[in-house]
């Protein structure tokens, strides 16, 4: 059961020192004890989330109820740590209640940007995550990790797809200037398969309609389209970024690939025809 069908506990969980997930803390977070290398290179540190069967925490955006997974590092000096990545989310709930998160387990990755060379071979780090854990109830939770790395990388099996830039094959653009616009998402089907949805992220001040998803395309030959009413949120236009951001999932397993959507709301509505270049999700 979804959060919108839930009751908060009053109480944070803390599970600082918990490695297993259990009734009183049925989500809790560790810190990997090596750095690994995620699906584009980029040298990461990698926090594990284990859930009770049938508990989930969620992605970035929740969807209809829920609240979004936090995960922030803080690194020693000459260390650099960049926004955590979270993997493709799953589509989870029914009808008009429907959320995206995770079920059973998930990694999270926080790639590092700028570090010494040579590296030392541990690294001194600390971490805090924040997740709302649900299944027929909901509790908050939160963890501060701290630890010494180890820097050598050390190889892992995923489990979990992460976002990937989007092919110049797929493409998106913003049509309309006034209030009412629209998000135009193409892609072959062979790139992202006949079960492929549209899953909207965290864009503040455009509401689109049909709420948090997700949608599906209509086919037109060899391809699949998306035509995505909003309205930008008068009322909100100080929070805006000007943005649209999203997912397109290919596909309905874990490590299917999916693909960021990221696309300035101005821009796109000054030239129907632009595409303008598509960024990873923070």
């Amino acid at each position: 059961m979804l959060a919108s069908a839930c009751a908060l506990a009053d109480d944070a969980v803390s599970t600082q020192a918990a490695k297993s997930p259990s009734a009183n803390s049925p989500a809790v977070a560790t810190l990997a004890p090596n750095l690994v290398t995620a699906p584009d290179g980029t040298l990461s540190l990698a926090i594990d989330f284990a859930m009770l069967r049938h508990w989930h925490i969620y992605w970035s955006n929740p969807g209809d109820s829920g609240g979004p997974t936090r995960v922030k590092a803080a690194l020693p000096p000459g260390w650099t740590a960049e926004p955590a990545r979270l993997p493709r989310p799953q589509v989870l709930g029914t009808g008009d209640d429907r959320a995206y998160g995770y079920e059973d387990s998930v990694r999270v990755l926080v790639p590092i940007g700028k570090h010494p060379d040579p590296m030392p071979e541990r690294l001194e780090v600390t971490v805090e995550a924040q997740w709302l854990v649900c299944r027929e109830s909901c509790l908050m939770g939160n963890a501060k990790l701290t630890g010494s790395v180890i820097t050598q990388v050390r190889p892992a099996q995923p489990t979990h797809a992460f976002p990937e830039p989007s092919p110049a094959a797929l493409r998106s653009r913003i049509e309309g200037t006034g209030v009412k616009r629209d998000l135009i998402i193409e892609a072959p089907v062979e790139l992202v398969s006949e079960t492929a949805i549209f899953v909207p992220g965290e864009s503040h001040g455009a509401f689109l309609d049909g709420g948090s998803g997700p949608f599906s395309p209509v086919r037109r030959e060899q391809s699949l389209v998306w035509r995505i009413p909003f309205e930008l949120q008068t009322d909100t236009a100080g929070a805006t970024d000007g943005r649209l951001r999203g997912l397109v999932l290919a596909g309905v397993k874990n490590l299917d690939r999916a693909f960021d959507i990221d696309i300035p709301i101005d821009e796109g509505s000054k030239n129907p025809n632009s595409q303008p270049q598509n960024r990873r999700i923070p």
